[in-house]
Parts: C-alpha cells; sequence; structure tokens
C-alpha cells in the first residue's frame, strides 16, 4: 500500500483544512459536501465547479499527499463504491452487529416517519399548523426527555421571528408560563406519555384561559386528547421510548418549518395588502377635500 492511501481523502482534509489557502479551500469544500457528484468529475470540471483553476485542483490533490488528482479521485470513488455496495450487495453480518443494530433502528424510525402521514391527512395537518401560525404566542408544553424537543421547535420559530416559548411539565414552570397567555395564545403538548396527568391538566387551564390547545400525541387513548382542539398522532413501533422520541422529533420540527413558511407568507401577504392600502390612499382623488 503506497503512503498516500494510508488514510482517507476525508481524514486528509480534515487534517489540513484549517491551513489551506483559500481557493484550496473551495476545492476542499466542494469536495467533502459534494463527492458525489466529485467522483464522475475530471480536474477541469472540479475546477469550473470550485472556482478555481485546473491547476489549483491538481495542486489541492498534491497537497494531500496524493501523487495527482487521477489517485485523489480514485480514493473519492472508492468511498462512494464502499457506500453503495453497502446499501445495494450489503454483506451478511451477525445480529449483534452494531451496524446491524444501527440499520434495524434506522429502518423502524424510517417506518414510524412514514407511519406519522397516514395517520395525519392534510386537511387535519393545514388545520393544526393555520392553528398555531396565527396565535399571538407560542407555548410549547414538554414532559419528561420531550423537553429539549420543545425546546427546539420553539427556538426554530423565534428564529424566524414568531413568539415562542418552551416550558417543561414542573407545576411550577407551568403556572408561570400559563398566567401569560391569553385569548389567541396557543399551548402545544408535547407528550412522550411520561407525565400525562400534568399535561392534560396544562391544556385544560390553557383553554380555559382562552387559548387554542394541540398536542403531539404517540396514543390517542389518554386524558391528554381531551383538552387538544388540534391533535399530531405520532405512532411509533413496538420499540424502546427513544424511538418514539426520534419520530416525535422528527414530527415537530417538520411541523415547525410548516408553521413558519405559513407565518411568512401570512406575513408577506399582509405587506403587500399595506402598500396596496397606501397606494389607493395618495392616488385617490375622489375625496381630495378631505385629504391634508
Amino acid at each position: 500500500m503506497k503512503d498516500y492511501e494510508s488514510t482517507t481523502y476525508r481524514q486528509k482534509v480534515q487534517q489540513q483544512h484549517d491551513n489551506l489557502s483559500p481557493s484550496y479551500r473551495r476545492v476542499a469544500d466542494f469536495v467533502m459536501g459534494r463527492y458525489y457528484d466529485v467522483a464522475f468529475m475530471t480536474a477541469a470540471q472540479l475546477a469550473v465547479a470550485a472556482d478555481v483553476d485546473t491547476t489549483t485542483v491538481v495542486r489541492f490533490s498534491q497537497r494531500l499527499g496524493y501523487p495527482g488528482y487521477p489517485e485523489l479521485l480514485q480514493d473519492i470513488r472508492s468511498q462512494v463504491r464502499e457506500e453503495l455496495y453497502a446499501v445495494y450487495e450489503p454483506a451478511p453480518l451477525d445480529s449483534r452487529d452494531p451496524a446491524v443494530v444501527f440499520k434495524t433502528q434506522i429502518d423502524q424510525e424510517s417506518a414510524n416517519l412514514r407511519q406519522i402521514l397516514v395517520h395525519n391527512p392534510p386537511g387535519r395537518l393545514q388545520t393544526l399548523v393555520a392553528a398555531i401560525a396565527s396565535a399571538r404566542q407560542i407555548l410549547f408544553a414538554a414532559e419528561g426527555d420531550a423537553r429539549f424537543i420543545a425546546e427546539m421547535a420553539a427556538s426554530y420559530l423565534r428564529q424566524r421571528g414568531l413568539a415562542a416559548a418552551a416550558v417543561g411539565a414542573d407545576p411550577r414552570q407551568l403556572a408561570v408560563a400559563l398566567s401569560h397567555l391569553t385569548e389567541g395564545d396557543v399551548v402545544v403538548g408535547v407528550c412522550g406519555g411520561e407525565e400525562e396527568l400534568i399535561m392534560a391538566r396544562c391544556l385544560a387551564l390553557a383553554r380555559e384561559r382562552g387559548c387554542r390547545t394541540a398536542a403531539l400525541l404517540g396514543k390517542l387513548d389518554g386524558q391528554v386528547i381531551r383538552w387538544a382542539d388540534e391533535v399530531l398522532h405520532i405512532p411509533s413501533g413496538p420499540t424502546d421510548s427513544s424511538t418514539g422520541l426520534v419520530a416525535l422529533t422528527g414530527a415537530a420540527l417538520s411541523l415547525v418549518q410548516a408553521v413558519a413558511a405559513v407565518a411568512l407568507l401570512e406575513s408577506e401577504a399582509a405587506r403587500q395588502q399595506a402598500v396596496h392600502d397606501a397606494y389607493r390612499y395618495l392616488t385617490d382623488h375622489s375625496s381630495r377635500q378631505d385629504q391634508p
């Protein structure tokens, strides 16, 4: 084995990235981020894609320790080949092998995520998203390990200009958060099934204060659903609780992305309407005597 083959191109780039010139770094970033494309590129094509000249691509390869670009390309193609074989021609592995455990878990999570679409038809999703997007304030209340999911969801919406916050299932924290809510706000319960009674009471109190309520639920036979105006059902397979959290995370983040998209459209529509109204006022000649 030649010296340049002792480590992968990824390791070489990672080791030298901080010390690369700007032009070499452009090549490095393109190679790292789009290696499937690079596997089918000549040095000239890579140069155009990375906005450098062909000589820079060749010298970048040599900087990594390869004799030239063909040897770097061979290393990249080896990785692509290995990844494709792992998917389409997987080698038989023992059921206790970490790779098998990992794949089994991924397959289960993929099935769980697909089931979310089956159990939540478009009409239900549209109503849920509209209720959250139109709220004055959005409070995500979460139990147990779902707290971090609620915090991510609230943070995502805040970064996009919406008033959103997250709180755990601690009664004192919930009491403080709910005391600030009024009609026009929405409370979203993110439920993992650990503290169902507290979450049910949280949504019940929110309703009493005139708020809309929603819940992300793994099961539909508990107390929480009685107090949720809108429900996003998140079924999970017969595995441990962490599987439910993965599906819950995917559903929550997909939900807030949809909410942010709708809120953006509504904001833009309102802005355009304001411009239209101002223009009509400025160009309306029917009542000049009332104008300044």
